[in-house]
């Protein structure tokens, strides 16, 4: 019975250690870069994620942008892509993304780069070889990035920084296909 005793209070001791809020870094940990201005380059829509250690516990970066949805269990980031017309802007999306999801296994997003404190690293991803094609146009992006915690390996419920809008213009269609030619 003593040893019952112990046992429960073992386990009860332990419940609060494991389920600890995640402390994330600071937003000032992440910022996002993207050519805005008229684009008639594929090279261009380049984004572009910094990261810059200013904690003094070393951090995790992604070694690679997967792009996803909210709360996808392979993805570490997600775009809200918008492309005004009508005098509007209303979301775009493109059709002709089938060749995306194919029979291919997304990689996982467990992967990772230590960043010590004072240190820094940069991802890119090149927006065509996500949307497939950009259409003559103006465009507004936002970029949710999942954000790693200090004390925890990621878990459920994840959180995300968001980028502030970025505006530019397409002003020739450009299609995936120019480039793997």
């Amino acid at each position: 019975m003593r040893n019952l005793i112990v046992v429960l209070m073992l386990c009860l001791n332990a419940v609060p250690l494991h389920s600890q809020e995640p402390v994330y870094p600071k937003d000032k940990t992440y910022r996002f870069l993207f050519f805005e201005g008229e684009i008639a380059d594929t090279n261009r829509l380049n984004l572009k994620i910094r990261y810059s250690n200013t904690e003094k516990d070393t951090i995790l970066m992604p070694i690679k942008l997967v792009d996803g949805i909210k709360y996808d269990p392979f993805g570490n980031f997600f775009l809200e892509m918008e492309k005004f017309s009508d005098g509007k802007y209303g979301r775009f999306v493109d059709m002709n993304i089938d060749y995306f999801y194919g029979d291919s296994t997304p990689e996982p997003k467990s992967i990772y780069i230590k960043l010590k404190p004072g240190d820094s690293g940069e991802l890119s991803f090149n927006l065509i070889s996500r949307i497939g094609a950009f259409y003559k146009g103006k465009y507004k992006m936002r970029v949710h990035l999942l954000k790693t915690p200090l004390n925890d390996p990621p878990k459920w419920p994840m959180e995300y920084v968001i980028s502030r809008w970025f505006y530019f213009q397409v002003v020739k269609d450009m299609d995936y296909r120019v480039i793997y030619r």
